[in-house]
Formats: structure tokens, sequence, C-alpha cells
């Protein structure tokens, strides 16, 4: 049997590099109002800034997919987008959430790995006029910090 001479420091590796995952800090609760683990980070594929995917022009009324990608590490798994949609009805604001898997399960152990996460919702825009969607996340800074921020796209929505 031929076996690799470096296997075992592998399976070493992945052992020891298993750990708990903190959230992170959305206040002095560590827990934001909806009671959610905490807000997402907000990410790219390229080394560019996070975006917001959806359609230029939507009719009134009509259904369509807002995408963007959010980083998920650890015991993190991607959660709920919380939405808000202001009095007029004009602008949309998505917060995406990730929860701990600990909370569930005490005794689990989290794998250290970063990913990201392609989050999707769909929503509707019912009157005419120039709205805008804003996803509200951490975003990550040149000196490696991260802030609360959002990203923006404006849809134009037409008449039915």
């Amino acid at each position: 049997m031929r076996c690799l001479p470096f296997a075992g420091v592998l399976a070493a590796a992945l052992v020891l590099g298993c750990s708990r995952t903190p959230p992170l800090p959305t206040g002095t609760t560590g827990r934001d109002q909806s009671g959610r683990d905490h807000i997402s980070t907000l990410v790219s594929l390229s080394f560019g800034a996070p975006s917001v995917s959806a359609t230029d022009t939507v009719r009134a009324g009509d259904t369509f997919t807002v995408s963007f990608r959010t980083l998920t590490k650890g015991c993190d798994q991607p959660d709920v987008i919380g939405e808000q949609t202001s009095a007029s009805g004009e602008n949309v604001t998505l917060t995406p959430y990730n929860v701990d898997i600990t909370r569930q399960d005490s005794n689990s152990m989290c794998p250290t790995y970063i990913t990201t996460s392609l989050r999707s919702i769909d929503i509707s825009l019912g009157a005419p006029g120039v709205d805008t969607i804003k996803v509200v996340g951490y975003l990550r800074q040149s000196n490696d910090s991260t802030t609360l921020g959002s990203i923006q796209k404006t849809v134009q929505v037409t008449p039915k």
C-alpha cells in the first residue's frame, strides 16, 4: 500500500484548524434587533467593491430577483434577508443575516474557513419612478477592518 507522506500532517491540520468563530459585533448585546446572530459582511468575487445585481428596468408590480454576495465563515450559515420598504415605496433596504450554528448545538465544532455565499431575494416595486435598492452589511476596509455600510442599485420602474 502506498501512503502519502503528508497525509498525517494534513489530518492533524484539519482537526487543529477547528475552532469556534465568534459573531461579528453588532452592538452591546452581540445580537441585533431581529434576534439574528449578526449582519453579514458584503463581498465581491473579484478584488473590486461588493455590488448588487438586479434588473435595470422593471414594470410596476412585477417580481424580480436581487442578488449579492456575503462572507460566510466557520459556524456561520446564511440566514434570512430582512426587507424594509420606505413609506413612499420608493426605497427598499435589504439586510442579510448569518446565524451561528453553535447556538443550536453547543457541542459542534467549527471549521476554520472563509467562503462566499450568493444571496438572492425576490421583490416587487409598486409605483412607477426611480427606486433605490440598498443592501446593508459590513464592508471590508483597506486596513482589513469592517464597518457597517451599504451598497445600492437604482431601478427604473415603468407603468404596467
